[in-house]
């Protein structure tokens, strides 16, 4: 029910909003139904009846999920203790192919940690330490142990049990790595405390995770995540004294210009240590009732529902003829 005494109460249309308890199975159905007028999160397996039906493709919208999938190889454990592995992994990587053919285009390739249209989001991709190229990949385990892509020690890549598309793209992940660096991983998808338990104690070899912004502001990314000072939460072993010098000084510098740089030259150290390969940005498909008008947008002209870093989004709908 619509708050009169909110600060911004007589700007809002929308008095009542209601709210049904629908399992995942079926809010697709409700929604064609009629019983729901915003279907926030659409099932990706079923995007291309959507995207081919004449009336839901025009109510299909999609949106950034805020946040980042990236994969962390534990740098003190082997063959990841060496940074050629770490950095020809990063070559190995179709980013562009995983989106495309697995994600079916909901989401956009990721070269550093910042999402499109955050703060301080950097559009460098550094080609010379990212960019998909399997022969500049094998070339880079020249003079290692694992030269020509053999000897691998075993490896396994895990992640906390989140449905089907990060699964989807952690074993295309797997295969690309298999097919351009010769490694055989293995693949666990854990139960999602239990696996973090163990990424918080340093145990996992080879992580993929994903994060989700809490706040609009890259201290809540690279500081928070990155920094390598943490006593506690930390999502990897890696600790660069530069990066932290970065990031840590960024927090109290008032120009906003000179504090984003800061954190993009923080990009720069994580991408030449091969700290962490960012793979994608998520996206979701959302479906909107054309009775239903709007839906808030960012200064890049990109939806904005209802999600983490962002919840006014009732302040902006209205709703008209039902």
């Amino acid at each position: 029910m619509k708050n009169d005494d909110y600060w911004n109460a007589p700007n809002i249309k929308v008095h009542t909003v209601i709210r049904p308890v629908i399992g995942t199975q079926s809010n697709l159905l409700a929604y064609e139904n009629d019983e729901i007028d915003w279907l926030e999160r659409a099932p990706i397996g079923e995007l291309k009846r959507i995207s081919g039906d004449p009336k839901l493709s025009k109510e299909m919208i999609q949106f950034s999920l805020t946040g980042t999938w990236y994969l962390v190889p534990h740098v003190e454990i082997a063959p990841f203790d060496n940074k050629q592995v770490r950095l020809a992994m990063a070559h190995a990587v179709d980013r562009e192919t995983i989106v495309k053919s697995i994600l079916q285009g909901v989401g956009q390739p990721a070269y550093t940690f910042n999402p499109p249209g955050f703060p301080a989001y950097n559009a460098n991709k550094y080609d010379e330490l990212t960019k998909y190229d399997p022969k500049m990949a094998m070339e880079m385990l020249k003079g290692t142990p694992y030269e020509g892509g053999k000897n691998w020690p075993k490896i396994t890549l895990t992640h906390r049990e989140e449905g089907d598309g990060p699964k989807n793209v952690a074993d295309t992940i797997i295969g690309m790595l298999k097919q351009n660096l010769g490694m055989q991983i293995d693949h666990v998808v854990g139960e999602p405390k239990e696996t973090y338990e163990r990424m918080y104690k340093g145990e996992i070899q080879l992580m993929w995770i994903r994060w989700y912004a809490d706040y609009p502001d890259p201290n809540n990314m690279q500081y928070q995540v990155f920094y390598g000072g943490h006593t506690s939460g930390r999502r990897q072993v890696w600790k660069n004294e530069a990066f932290d010098k970065l990031v840590s000084d960024a927090r109290s510098v008032t120009d906003q210009a000179k504090r984003f740089q800061m954190y993009n030259d923080a990009d720069k150290l994580l991408a030449d240590d091969g700290a962490a390969i960012f793979v994608y940005y998520p996206y979701n498909i959302g479906l909107l009732k054309p009775w239903v008008t709007g839906m808030p947008k960012n200064a890049q002209g990109d939806y904005v529902p209802r999600w983490n870093i962002f919840w006014r989004m009732y302040e902006y709908l209205d709703v008209a003829g039902h």
